[in-house]
């Protein structure tokens, strides 16, 4: 069978993250082996096998190349919706995803690509069914954010997201939606001319996913992670204490990101999550410029590129990871971790060989990987961290 060889540099990534077993990590070691993406598809199967990770599976896949209907399809969705890729050690791959255990290897973009060169952005999060002065806030809040010059981050959803998306577009400044699907896909389905308006007017529609790959419940967990990697605060306005905005608020506190939020009435339900936020030490705010105040009084080291090619301290142990091992994983995450293999495993097949739904699995195969102790590949593939 003939070798497959790449067009170019950017279809070299792309076919990386096409082929299953090749994520973050693995894809971080090859580039910092080979230098270029196209030089691994014409390394030889010595060279490929000498690298931790890879064995005679893996090195057959890269020597076949992804599927080309596959790769066909994904580049014309591109061409089509004006999606541009931006591969881990890109100059504009942005440094602050580098602090997470497992940065995504591809991230793909609509919009103004330039604003990911020095900018300072600013997250805002909370419910899905906000009331009349949640909404209030979150424009005080953006409001004040646009003032200083900050991008406004958000997830693209119901609620607080939307207003922190369309408030942004109002006051003109730059605003971000990191989304749990393809970035050419429409999620929620009314969402589709607030995107088109993000990407068109000055905005960015940022996922690690695929083009025209359909959002699940898993995927939304690892969104929020980069909502809070790439912020250098988290302001959560309201929501419960089941919020998946808690979700977000974890991520950056583990990646010691500031966490602002407003206070609320006792017993009110929407105040449930900014209350536990506050009892674990996020900053108490009251209006859109006290938080530019106790930012402009905070300064905000974040690594260069050059940790790329440097042991990442993200790969220490946090203290959520610690009681992972040592706590949960007594219980279904110890089983789950227990059956995970060390070659990528698809969640169906995870699923049916522990006997349980999808849907449990996919939530604490979640909880596993944001804890370093699972691998999320393309396909919904997983295996052991």
């Amino acid at each position: 069978m003939e070798r497959w060889r790449p067009f170019d540099e950017e279809e070299a990534r792309l076919a990386l993250a096409l082929l299953p077993g090749i994520g973050g990590k693995l894809t971080q070691r090859l580039l910092q082996r080979f230098g270029q993406a196209t030089e691994i598809f014409a390394a030889s199967k010595e060279d490929l096998l000498c690298l931790e990770g890879i064995g005679d599976t893996l090195m057959q896949r890269i020597f076949e190349g992804p599927p080309p209907a596959k790769l066909r399809q994904v580049i014309q969705r591109m061409r089509r919706s004006g999606i541009w890729l931006l591969a881990l050690g890109d100059p504009d791959y942005p440094s602050a995803l580098l602090q997470l255990t497992s940065p995504p290897s591809l991230l793909f973009g609509r919009g103004d690509r330039s604003q990911l060169r020095g900018y300072r952005g600013v997250s805002v999060v909370g419910t899905r069914e906000p009331n009349a002065q949640g909404a209030r806030l979150t424009q005080d809040c953006v409001t004040a954010l646009c003032a200083h010059g900050y991008a406004v981050i958000s997830g693209g959803a119901r609620g607080i997201d939307a207003c922190a998306h369309r408030e942004t577009i109002r006051q003109g400044g730059q605003t971000w939606a990191l989304l749990g699907c393809g970035v050419d896909v429409a999620y929620p389905p009314e969402h589709g001319e607030l995107f088109t308006q993000i990407a068109n007017q000055g905005g960015l529609l940022l996922s690690e996913f695929l083009p025209g790959e359909s959002p699940e419940k898993g995927y939304f967990p690892r969104r929020n992670r980069l909502i809070a990697a790439l912020s250098e605060a988290v302001v959560v306005v309201q929501c419960s204490q089941k919020s998946g905005a808690l979700n977000t608020a974890e991520v950056a506190l583990e990646l010691q990101r500031p966490i602002a939020t407003y206070p609320g009435r006792p017993l009110e339900p929407l105040a449930g999550g900014p209350h536990l936020l506050l009892r674990q030490g996020a900053w108490l705010i009251e209006s859109g410029e006290e938080l530019c105040q106790r930012l402009a009084g905070r300064q905000e080291q974040v690594p260069s590129q050059l940790g790329f090619w440097e042991p990442s301290a993200a790969s220490l142990p946090s203290k959520k990871r610690e009681k992972v091992r040592s706590l949960s994983l007594e219980g279904p995450l110890r089983r789950l971790w227990e059956h995970l293999p060390q070659d990528p495993l698809h969640i169906d097949d995870i699923a049916q060989g522990m006997g349980t739904s999808i849907q449990e699995v996919s939530a604490q195969l979640v909880e596993l990987e944001l804890s370093g102790l699972a691998i999320a590949y393309p396909g919904m593939c997983y295996s052991r961290g």
